[in-house]
């Protein structure tokens, strides 16, 4: 079965963190969540550390418990940064247009 990809649009809200902090939390959801193909796991597509927004990807079959994972982090590095989920869409253009651009 093919495994259509989701992009999942965030920001950091509360604090401000590195790329490579990010990446370490997606390392830890990835083993939170059952994935079935190694192509529907998590990804950070990018990361922008100036306005703290991001682009997550993963697969279709796992979007809502990478949306309940991701949303229910809290407290990073002490601080109280949080991820809050800006919206999701089928292509990284449209995530973008929608959820990255300066408004």
């Amino acid at each position: 079965m093919k495994i259509r990809r989701r992009y999942i649009a965030f920001r950091v809200s509360g604090g401000r963190i590195d790329r490579e902090r990010v990446v370490d939390i997606l390392r830890s959801l990835q083993q939170q969540v059952s994935i079935d193909a190694p192509e529907a796991e998590p990804k950070l597509i990018l990361f922008d550390e100036a306005s703290q927004r991001g682009l997550l990807r993963c697969g279709h079959r796992l979007l809502a418990q990478v949306k309940d994972k991701i949303g229910g982090v809290e407290g990073i590095d002490g601080k109280s940064a949080k991820f809050v989920i800006l919206g999701v869409s089928g292509t990284i253009k449209a995530a973008k247009r929608k959820f990255l651009s300066p408004r």
